[in-house]
């Protein structure tokens, strides 16, 4: 009590009044009501998103066992480096809740990858809530806007492409129009911030999209806009204005290929030596049918899949009613490059022009952008919603932008045309009757309240407030419906897992491959893989346990030398792979492989060779379980004896990023080591504690020659993820930026000034 005295009584007030107001938003409120039932333990994420989730929990089990992050990922694909999956697997939501997990020592990784999901899910709806209030002047804009964008959010099967491609898209959109405002460039160079963290788990997919938006909104306000107050104080600042897309575009090829060093990606449609993607298969990869897309933004028919469409049925109407009436930079922007992404997404001769635009080469899934035409689509209806409130007639069209819209839209209809009779697209719907049937509900309660509106609208006291009550009732029921949806036909949600098979895992040494069919093994969370993923995908390797002889599910990628180590004895590695993966009938190559045998080999038999005749080598090595091929090997004399027995190796210590094995040779001559593991020239290796080097063995594994008597070899990936724990730290920093700046976001103006006042 005594301390309360300190303060007087008016100081007291204000703090109260000051607490009074700090309260959350119903927009937090809402988000969290939607995202609850996911938390449920029977709501399993499938296809894409669960493989997000498996080296989410494959990741931070390695830390929360070993106190470090996995450089390396040792099952699976005989060894790959984690780099460049770290870069688009892991978001900035992910490694803030590697922070509360470890912070609370919390086990169960699927609650802490959901959560995660609803951190990121909250800074994407401030984000609209941002530009909504900076861009509106009508509060029932910015309610509209973010009803629809709450309640088109879809995860579960697509989070990459419904969700991750576009969710701090807001946040730049708000950076640009502050830029346009104030004339500050500072507020370039946090956009350019914020598209660096949303490319954290995301590169390089989507920065040649992002680049295309930005770009025709920057493009569209400097053509419209008349008062171009920005090139009249500065002129240089026109130039600088492209300094976003520059940075983002060279920084983005620079580390995404310096992240790839040493992968070789095997997916369809890609260049195997990089990530180019050839024309034909920009144009026609997985492309849906323009059908789907119809079908699936009037109805939200396709809620779990590649693409998740729905946004409502207002935004749409209010967009398509705008683009015909309204002349606002900010809207027209938005628009073209909505409608730019849809005509891209038809494949035809438009998007042979875009192909060539920088880094889009880069970009395969042209079919799998509308979760980033959606939110363009809804930012831009609020402008509408603006339009009828505040009755600003002083923005009617003109005809010139008419004609323009007009014939874009015929160029699009021709070019679908074309390109649907060339390619021969089918075209089919996926509809089933209980959404077709809510959707025909949705369109009579559409026309009923506008109707009903129209017999008020000619009473002036009731016509603004009508038209808001007609805007909010129709946007909730609508979102409301959605989501049921989204919730009622979740593929996962009516199967119930054990608890265990989503808690934590320390990263064991298995001995031997084994193919996973034959080896019993099974367990739940191999159910779940098989029972919930589309297509598996490698990174259940870690997750399972297993490290199969030749692998069953998806391996979109592999090391550079595994490709060619396997290829030279007549296999063929590639995403989907199947028996022809490992020849057929060379048991000797798959026992080198550790196929049903030890991974870790004593071998005395050694041919040192150059680079350009290993391959041959090993091509005709009669025995490559038993006889050594060294790259750039020490000379020593080749032995062409037995295998060696009197030598023995036990494994004490492994983890994805290193192993430590101890040896005892009761003979008078070195072993080489092997290691069917893949070779990368960032292994290290120590022998008691001195450094020694690691060969290339067998084209593409490792071995390490050891001297007789008892020795402790270490070896330990030392790739270096700085650049990676650099871009996750101000991700991280963003995100907790973002968060509190939401907290602070609370006190509205008018609470503020009520403080003022008092």
């Amino acid at each position: 009590m005594r301390k309360l005295k300190i303060l007087s009584s008016s100081q007291k007030q204000l703090i109260l009044l000051y607490l009074k107001h700090i309260k959350i938003s119903w927009w937090i409120i809402l988000s969290l009501l939607i995202f609850f039932p996911y938390f449920n333990n029977s709501v399993i994420p499938f296809h894409d998103t669960l493989l997000k989730y498996q080296f989410f929990h494959f990741s931070y089990s390695h830390l929360f066992n070993f106190n470090e992050l996995p450089r390396w990922i040792p099952y699976g694909s005989y060894g790959i480096s984690a780099n460049f999956f770290q870069l688009i697997m892991l978001s900035p939501g992910n490694y803030l809740t590697d922070i509360i997990g470890l912070a609370f020592r919390i086990t169960n990784t699927l609650f802490l990858f959901k959560l995660s999901i609803l951190i990121d899910f909250i800074i994407y709806i401030f984000g609209i809530q941002l530009f909504a209030n900076e861009a509106y002047k009508s509060k029932v804009a910015t309610t509209v806007v973010t009803l629809s964008a709450i309640g088109s959010f879809s995860w579960l099967a697509q989070l990459h492409f419904n969700f991750y491609l576009y969710y701090l898209l807001p946040i730049t959109f708000w950076c640009i129009l502050k830029y346009y405002q104030s004339a500050k460039f500072n507020y370039i160079w946090l956009a350019v911030l914020i598209e660096a963290v949303s490319f954290i788990g995301s590169v390089p997919y989507f920065a040649p999209i992002h680049i295309l938006i930005i770009t025709i909104i920057f493009l569209s306000y400097n053509i419209i806009n008349k008062e171009k107050k920005l090139i009249k104080k500065n002129n240089y600042f026109f130039y600088y204005e492209f300094l976003l897309a520059s940075f983002i575009c060279i920084f983005l090829i620079i580390y995404s290929f310096n992240a790839l060093q040493g992968t070789i990606n095997v997916s369809s449609g890609r260049d195997m030596n990089g990530f180019r993607v050839p024309l034909n298969d920009f144009l026609t990869y997985r492309k849906p049918p323009l059908t789907n897309a119809i079908e699936g933004l009037l109805t939200g028919s396709t809620p779990h899949a590649d693409n998740s469409y729905y946004v409502g049925l207002l935004p749409i109407a209010l967009v398509f009613w705008g683009l015909f009436r309204i002349i606002n930079p900010v809207f027209i922007g938005l628009t073209l490059s909505a409608l730019t992404l849809i005509w891209l997404s038809i494949g035809g001769f438009f998007s042979r022009i875009i192909y060539f635009f920088p880094t889009m080469m880069i970009y395969r899934h042209i079919g799998f952008i509308f979760g980033a035409i959606g939110v363009l689509l809804i930012l831009a209806s609020g402008f509408v919603v603006d339009f009828l409130i505040q009755e600003q007639k002083n923005q009617l069209q003109t005809n010139k932008l008419k004609k323009i819209y007009t014939m874009i839209f015929l160029l699009m209809i021709l070019d679908w045309v074309f390109f649907t009779r060339q390619y021969n697209i089918p075209m089919h719907l996926h509809g089933n009757g209980y959404i077709l049937f809510l959707f025909i509900i949705k369109l009579i309660l559409y026309f009923s309240i506008f109707y009903g509106y129209k017999s008020i609208s000619n009473k002036p006291q009731y016509s603004l407030k009508g038209i808001e009550n007609i805007l909010i009732v129709i946007i909730i029921f609508d979102i409301l419906s959605f989501q049921t949806i989204v919730h009622i036909t979740a593929p996962g949600t009516h199967r119930v897992y054990p608890s265990f098979v989503f808690q934590v895992n320390k990263q064991n040494y298995i001995s031997s491959r084994h193919d996973i069919d034959n080896h019993d093994i099974i367990s739940q969370q191999r159910m779940l893989i098989m029972q919930e993923a589309l297509q598996g995908y490698a990174f259940a390797y870690n997750w399972i346990g297993a490290d199969p002889c030749y692998p069953k599910y998806r391996n979109d990628s592999w090391q550079h030398v595994i490709v060619e180590a396997l290829a030279a004895r007549g296999g063929h590695p590639k995403q989907i792979n199947d028996i022809s993966m490992l020849p057929f009938n060379d048991e000797k190559f798959k026992k080198s492989l550790g196929c049903e045998s030890s991974k870790i080999l004593l071998i005395q038999n050694h041919i040192n060779s150059t680079a350009d005749n290993d391959i041959i080598l090993l091509k005709n090595l009669p025995d490559p379980s038993t006889t050594l091929i060294t790259r750039d090997g020490p000379e020593i004399k080749p032995h062409f004896e037995k295998e060696n027995t009197n030598a023995l190796a036990i494994v004490k210590n492994f983890n994805a990023n290193r192993i430590e094995i101890s040896l005892d040779i009761h003979q008078n001559n070195s072993l080489w080591l092997y290691y069917a593991d893949a070779y990368d020239a960032r292994w290290k290796a120590e022998i008691d504690g001195i450094h020694t080097k690691i060969y290339r063995a067998n084209v593409g594994f490792k071995a390490v020659l050891v001297p007789p008597g008892k020795h402790n070899v270490i070896m330990a990936f030392t790739g270096n993820l700085f650049l990676n724990n650099l871009l996750a730290l101000v991700g991280v920093i963003t995100s907790i930026s973002l968060i509190a700046w939401i907290i602070i976001y609370q006190r509205q103006s008018s609470h503020i000034m009520t403080i003022k006042k008092t």
